[in-house]
């Protein structure tokens, strides 16, 4: 997990509610930081005075470690959003609540991000009374009616791709690399003239990139 405690405007002995943000699929803590202090999301909220928690999925960036397999074995990627909100999104909360000493915290999900919350929430209600509210960003609880031309065209074929991409060796899809890394620096940025980001994700999710830049930055599209 990333954390930012406060905002610009540090005031000692104040305590901060907590706040928790989960990422969606194929990204990390950094898309709530990624827009810079005054647009990310994360900034906004520490300058609006809470202490700011972002849990990574595992298998991501920051996200690679196991007490018995590695990155590179097959098994360490026999997950789904099943077994990060079972097991990881309550392991997050608890560490949070522990350091923190509050008896509950907010939640904010983005895509995978919430879908992962409705499996806690359902399988784990325990953990119902430790959320105090929770804010759902293109929320995600089944993806029988998903418009998204790529992942139709891809859906019928899943099982044959996976088998391929095993007999590769590929476990990791879309890892990321310095070629990768040196791209998003470029283009991903908002003031960047071309947003290649904007059209891959208008093909892969959704037919309006207008969307994602307000999904985003939830509070200025609200304005």
């Amino acid at each position: 997990m990333h954390r930012v405690p406060h905002g610009v405007n540090k005031t000692t002995n104040i305590k901060r509610p907590v706040i928790f943000l989960q990422h969606g699929l194929l990204s990390s803590s950094a898309e709530w930081v990624l827009m810079r202090p005054g647009k990310g999301l994360a900034y906004i909220l520490a300058d609006a005075g809470y202490d700011v928690w972002m849990g990574n999925a595992r298998g991501n960036t920051y996200s690679r470690h196991h007490a018995s397999i590695k990155p590179t074995q097959s098994s360490f990627w026999q997950f789904s959003w099943h077994e990060i909100g079972y097991y990881d999104l309550p392991a997050m909360i608890d560490y949070i609540l522990k350091e923190t000493g509050v008896a509950n915290i907010q939640y904010i999900g983005f895509s995978q991000g919430t879908t992962a919350f409705w499996v806690m929430a359902s399988t784990r209600p325990e953990y119902n009374n430790k959320i105090s509210a929770m804010h759902a960003l293109a929320p995600i609880a089944f993806i029988s009616h998903i418009r998204s031309p790529l992942i139709k065209t891809l859906g019928p074929f899943t099982n044959s791709v996976e088998v391929v991409m095993k007999m590769l060796g590929a476990n990791e899809f879309l890892p990321n690399g310095k070629i990768n890394e040196l791209a998003g620096e470029k283009y991903c940025l908002e003031e960047a003239l071309t947003q290649v980001l904007y059209n891959v994700a208008s093909g892969t999710w959704t037919y309006s990139c207008r969307r994602i830049d307000e999904a985003n930055n939830p509070l200025r599209s609200a304005v």
